[in-house]
């Protein structure tokens, strides 16, 4: 088999199973400033506009990865659903972030039914021990994204004014939640955006990609789940 052969055979098994993306001919470090900008307004229409499809392609490739994954019409049925999973672990402490989509949610009112609802942020007054303390108590902690990647079942995580990073490693359940416009279609969006975000100056200091539960292997390549990070991870897609 000549050189020719072998890649085109291998371009097209890796095709076969790739999600159909609007990814760029153009790597984006090649991209000028302008296309950058340009390309990233439409990636974030691209992103809003076929929220339906992207939505089940991530739900499809999230589950194989391990993850439980609940479509929800509003934030009024994704409260309900963090409520029942409360409920069913019978968990008394949880973690939350100051995200938008996390207060819309309205998980405070988890304090009602006598939950230690705690919210953790880069810019709490709370002090740096403190937060760590409450995040590694925490039974459940939930969090935005700042995207999910469909091809891939990811969450993507990064640091801002709004998120405490341990809030999605610490505790032995991560909830994610998912809103209409997060989801790219692969990481070639997820790139160029991290260059369009260096560019206007937005670039996070750090970023976690999750597709799934925490996984380790010993030496013996004997497979143990929820030993560096939560081993039950659930995504809820809110229309």
């Amino acid at each position: 088999m000549g050189r020719d052969e072998f890649l085109a055979k291998v371009k097209k098994a890796a095709e076969s199973g790739a999600v159909e993306s609007r990814s760029f001919q153009t790597p984006s470090f090649l991209l000028n400033d302008t296309e950058v900008n340009s390309q990233a307004t439409e990636i974030f229409k691209y992103a809003s506009d076929h929220w339906e499809e992207l939505a089940t392609k991530l739900l499809d490739r999230a589950v194989s990865l391990g993850w439980e994954v609940i479509r929800c019409s509003n934030s009024e049925d994704a409260f309900e659903y963090v409520e029942s999973v409360v409920s069913n672990l019978d968990a008394k402490n949880i973690v939350i972030t100051s995200q938008k989509s996390i207060s819309d949610v309205g998980l405070d009112k988890l304090s009602e039914d006598d939950i230690d609802v705690v919210t953790v942020n880069s810019r709490d007054e709370m002090k740096p021990g403190d937060m760590r303390a409450k995040a590694l108590q925490a039974d459940v902690g939930v969090t935005g994204v700042e995207f999910a990647v469909a091809e891939t079942g990811t969450a993507v995580l990064s640091s801002d004014s709004e998120t405490g990073r341990l809030v999605g490693l610490a505790p032995p359940v991560h909830i994610v939640i998912v809103k209409r416009g997060q989801i790219l279609p692969s990481l070639d969006e997820l790139f160029l955006l991290r260059k369009w975000q260096s560019v206007n100056g937005l670039a996070p200091q750090y970023t976690n990609l999750i597709s799934g539960p925490s996984r380790s292997a010993d030496i013996e390549y004997t497979l143990v789940t929820g030993v560096h990070g939560p081993g039950d991870v659930r995504m809820v897609l809110v229309d």
